[in-house]
């Protein structure tokens, strides 16, 4: 089996045109579901409703933002998780550009010998 340094040069920077063309797919995805935004929505929603909740049960106004944060972790998580996973993509892209950008000046090295 090869290894990803014994690949041509070619070969190398196809996978990571095919690796790039994914990510901004996966991208793309994210950004037409809005999935941070649409997430970041509806743990603002839980906090207002949870936070009502509590005021009109007479909770001591120092507990009301601990307590509604409690109730709404699984929506904080899921704001928390899209953004994260947004982060990564983005990452991932901008590494995989990194690295064609250097095969490819490799390769004119290359051809230039």
């Amino acid at each position: 089996m090869k290894t990803d340094q014994s690949k041509p040069i070619m070969e190398r920077m196809d996978e990571r045109i095919i690796f790039m063309k994914e990510r901004r797919e996966v991208l793309a995805s994210h950004i037409r579901c809005q999935t941070v935004s649409n997430s970041l929505l509806e743990y603002r929603k839980a906090m207002e409703i949870a936070t009502q909740v509590l005021k009109s049960k007479g909770t001591v106004a120092t507990l009301i933002k601990d307590l509604a944060r409690g109730m709404c972790a699984e929506q904080e998580a899921k704001w928390e998780q899209a953004q994260i996973e947004y982060k990564a993509n983005v990452v991932l892209m901008d590494t995989a550009s990194k690295e064609l950008n250097a095969l490819q000046s490799m390769n004119r090295v290359v051809d230039s010998i």
